[in-house]
């Protein structure tokens, strides 16, 4: 019977430590679910800060996160809870987080590579219009050059025709004001000899003389460059009986390639025209047109 009793009490021993080690084994599964929870919970926190910072973490060092491997008995819950805190005060210090950075990057770099294209394409057009006008100004400058030699013939021609005699001549000036030689406009420099005088400007003649360096000089352009009218509105007014003479000459003289309108007060350049219409008010306020054909 004593041997009976060892033998049951073996069996409750026998039963208690299968029932303990039971107990152990489920607190061991549950000990490692946990850790296996938090395995992929440091696992999500590591994805999501490696995308928004590659190593670093604000202006901190470098987190370093344990990497135990297959080896999870080296990992104990006090490190994994220090591992935790230290993720999310890592997350707190990258401060707020913007889940569409990725597509607004996306549209940003969309913007950039169009507006980079348009940059080029108006680079290419400013480069051909640059071109185009460097031609344009060969162009022109050709142009004036040949306009400039039949213009100082004519201006000569008509000066001596004026005047009797004498030297007339247009003289190309360049604008002093751009030292630096670039995109210089040409101007016109008028010397003129009236006979009995010495060589010079403009600047020195009288009022009358001026008036007909003028006018040869206008004639000239315009016997260049011919029209069918020509309206002369009181060029006449300040020359002296003497200079009107040699005016009134070269107005005959250019109506037999133009048809001249001539608005003047002046008698004597009446007298040379054809047709002469004038305005005359017989009683205050009515005005009359009075027309007459010298033909």
């Amino acid at each position: 019977k004593a041997i009976e009793d060892n033998i049951e009490n073996t069996r409750d021993n026998i039963n208690n430590i299968e029932k303990s080690l039971e107990n152990i084994k489920k607190e061991k599964s549950g000990i490692e679910k946990k850790r296996d929870a938090a395995l992929a919970y440091i696992n999500m926190y590591k994805e999501k800060l490696a995308e928004l910072s590659s190593s670093e973490f604000s202006e901190g060092e470098p987190f370093d996160f344990p990497d135990a491997g297959n080896d999870y008995e080296k990992l104990s819950e006090e490190s994994i809870k220090k591992n935790i805190e230290k993720l999310k005060i890592a997350m707190l210090n990258l401060g707020d987080v913007n889940m569409n950075a990725t597509n607004e990057y996306r549209e940003a770099l969309e913007r950039s590579d169009f507006l980079l294209t348009q940059k080029i394409d108006l680079e290419a057009s400013i480069k051909s219009l640059e071109n185009i006008i460097k031609r344009l100004d060969l162009v022109s400058k050709e142009k004036f050059s040949e306009s400039l030699k039949q213009i100082r013939l004519k201006f000569n021609e008509l000066f001596v025709f004026l005047f009797g005699g004498g030297h007339a001549d247009i003289l190309d000036a360049i604008d002093e004001r751009n030292e630096t030689g670039e995109n210089d406009l040409p101007g016109m420099e008028i010397n003129v000899q009236i006979p009995g005088k010495k060589f010079s400007g403009i600047n020195i003649l009288s009022q009358g003389e001026k008036v007909l360096v003028a006018i040869s000089l206008l004639f000239a352009i315009f016997l260049v460059k011919k029209t069918p009218f020509c309206v002369i509105d009181e060029v006449d007014a300040p020359l002296d009986h003497a200079n009107n003479a040699r005016y009134n000459r070269l107005i005959n003289e250019i109506s037999n390639h133009s048809q001249i309108i001539l608005v003047t007060h002046n008698k004597k350049t009446m007298e040379i025209g054809k047709n002469i219409f004038g305005v005359t008010s017989k009683q205050p306020g009515i005005s009359k047109i009075v027309s007459v054909s010298m033909n």
